[in-house]
């Protein structure tokens, strides 16, 4: 008898277990229905969105091209006048100079052609009169040698040649000067070598790079920069964009840890100035865990990615989410046999289930 009271205690114990247990899988089932649901939401807003800014950069970018364009053609237009300006005056002064340059050459060739003529002429003249002189003089001496060879047939030789001498003696006196002098050709006068100087260029050292910090401001560009880059290779992907979705809400959370690590209140204020006035990208818990949910719509199996947003809504102080998504977590896990991410996973439920227990006093999930 007490052995089968002990059964049927143990029966009535397994059959409450298992409703416990099958109340908590119906609850598990709808908390995820309703999270596919909101992640659908989610991605059908973020699509809008991602359209929406796609559409206004492309507005505003062909507006900035142009307005580009159109300075480009004014530009183009004044470059052409000031050319045509410069071509033009060019023309002129080439023009001016020409004419400056025929009639000093025109000049000069008159002047050059009047002396040269007056030197031909001239010297045709004197060529002619020396002819003439000696003409007259060879016909002078063949008279007289004829007259003296008549007259004096014996006389010697000798008194014939020294009349021929003294006759050509006194041919050269009267007609040695033609008046035609002889240009000496002159050396060419050597141009003396230019000093080759040496340009000796001084090396300077290079100057110590100074490293200095990044400011707030620098980072917080930093940061934006980063999730447009992002958002920029998610939009143009072809293939799975699921980690680029999960590097994009690494970035979300990075900028908003970064937000929440600035303590003074007027520094932070400073930076929310900043981003409004610069259109600058900041990220929240919120955008973290949407594009988190976004990757797990590509790879649902992803058992880091259900642990960051179970963390994330720890840090949003969800306890109700965040239990369910350590728990899918440590499920995942299980499944591959993790031991050591099973151990990390039901440490972080554990201390789940403490603080919001504590908080709340009634339990707020079932243990994964």
């Amino acid at each position: 008898m007490p052995l089968k009271q002990s059964q049927q205690d143990y029966q009535k114990e397994a059959k409450n277990v298992s409703r416990e247990l099958t109340s908590g899988m119906n609850q598990v089932r709808e908390t995820l229905q309703r999270g596919q649901r909101a992640q659908r939401r989610d991605s059908k807003n973020a699509n809008r969105e991602i359209l929406a800014a796609l559409r206004n950069s492309k507005s505003k970018r062909i507006t900035e091209l142009k307005q580009d364009a159109n300075r480009k053609k004014l530009q183009q237009k004044r470059n052409i006048r000031s050319t045509k300006k410069q071509t033009q005056k060019r023309k002129r002064i080439k023009k001016t100079e020409k004419r400056k340059d025929l009639l000093s050459k025109s000049r000069s060739k008159v002047v050059e052609s009047k002396r040269a003529q007056k030197r031909t002429t001239e010297s045709r003249k004197t060529q002619k009169r020396v002819t003439a002189k000696k003409k007259t003089l060879q016909s002078r001496q063949t008279a007289r040698e004829e007259s003296a060879f008549k007259s004096s047939q014996d006389q010697p030789i000798k008194e014939q040649k020294e009349t021929l001498q003294t006759s050509d003696d006194g041919f050269n006196k009267e007609f040695g000067d033609t008046g035609i002098r002889k240009i000496e050709e002159k050396p060419e006068k050597k141009k003396p070598a230019e000093d080759e100087t040496e340009v000796v260029v001084a090396s300077l050292p290079n100057a110590p790079t100074q490293t200095s910090e990044e400011s707030p401001e620098v980072k917080l560009t930093r940061f934006s920069k980063n999730i447009t880059n992002l958002k920029k290779e998610i939009k143009s992907s072809r293939g799975n964009p699921g980690a680029l979705l999960a590097k994009l809400g690494d970035a979300y959370l990075e900028a908003q840890r970064f937000m929440d690590s600035q303590k003074d209140e007027n520094e932070r204020q400073k930076l929310l100035d900043l981003s409004g006035n610069r259109d600058l990208l900041l990220g929240s818990y919120e955008q973290a865990a949407w594009a988190y949910k976004l990757a797990l719509t590509f790879n649902h199996q992803k058992a880091e990615t259900h642990l960051k947003i179970g963390k994330i809504y720890d840090e949003m102080e969800d306890g109700i989410n965040a239990l369910m998504f350590a728990n899918l977590a440590h499920q995942i896990f299980k499944r591959s046999r993790n031991s050591n991410q099973m151990k990390e996973t039901q440490s972080f439920i554990n201390a789940l289930t403490a603080k919001y227990e504590n908080n709340s006093g009634k339990k707020m999930m079932p243990k994964g």
